[in-house]
């Protein structure tokens, strides 16, 4: 049973890393040289610095910039990241454990990844303890040379103890935060940067329960990115 356990938990973790990992979190695409020169997309005046206009959003006004490297207007939320060169929708963070940027897609299973990674984590951790007390309670010694009868005849169960021991405050720490950041709907990016004083004033906020049901349960978004497009070497449309 234990065995069974530790199986689907580590099956739930590796599941949920290589979806986060391998969906694609809300690529914007790049303006291709065709789209500039027919004028599909207005470009800001300035060469120097990206423009900023201001549009509304649930009634609030917000104010959107020029990604001077993808040359698309950036929508509220989004975010250019240095490490893809991409404009993200929902940018939370680039998170070097999945190899992917966190965003508006894959969230979600980013979220579920830290989770069953910390329950598996806390299993491992009783589980091995507990197999090292009634190692040393079922043997003939006792007090201190029961606990050395245990390590020498379970030596695997003292190295998964001593590594979940030691795993398990950070996780539960990346845990809490990101239930937290969920509560209150923002992202690790908003928080950071202290883009709202309070949650209420986010025109996202949705209060707790509804915060939880949106990061848990979003709707499908479709990716932005057709990965059938067949492209030519000078198409910087898909380049990263």
């Amino acid at each position: 049973y234990e065995i069974s356990a530790c199986l689907v938990g580590s099956e739930m973790c590796i599941r949920d890393r290589l979806i986060a990992g391998f969906t694609d979190p809300g690529i914007l695409p790049r303006k291709t040289e065709d789209s500039r020169q027919s004028g599909e997309t207005e470009s800001p005046q300035s060469t120097t610095k990206p423009t900023q206009k201001d549009i509304q959003v649930n009634g609030q006004l917000l104010s959107i910039s020029f990604c001077e490297t993808c040359k698309i207007w950036r929508p509220p939320r989004a975010s250019h990241c240095s490490f893809c060169n991409n404009c993200i929708q929902n940018f939370d963070h680039h998170c070097p454990w999945i190899g992917n940027c966190v965003g508006k897609r894959n969230y979600r299973f980013f979220y579920l990844f830290v989770i069953s990674v910390c329950f598996n984590c806390l299993y491992i951790l009783g589980i091995t303890v507990m197999h090292l007390v009634l190692l040393g309670k079922h043997s003939d010694v006792k007090g201190f040379h029961a606990f050395t009868y245990s390590i020498s005849h379970a030596p695997v169960s003292l190295a998964l103890a001593i590594l979940a021991f030691f795993s398990i405050w950070s996780i539960i720490g990346l845990a809490g935060f990101h239930s937290y950041l969920i509560c209150l709907g923002r992202t690790t990016y908003e928080e950071l940067k202290n883009i709202w004083d309070s949650p209420r004033d986010s025109p996202y906020y949705r209060g707790c329960c509804g915060n939880l049901a949106h990061a848990l349960c979003p709707p499908s978004y479709p990716s932005a990115l057709d990965f059938r497009k067949i492209i030519s070497q000078n198409d910087d449309h898909y380049s990263v």
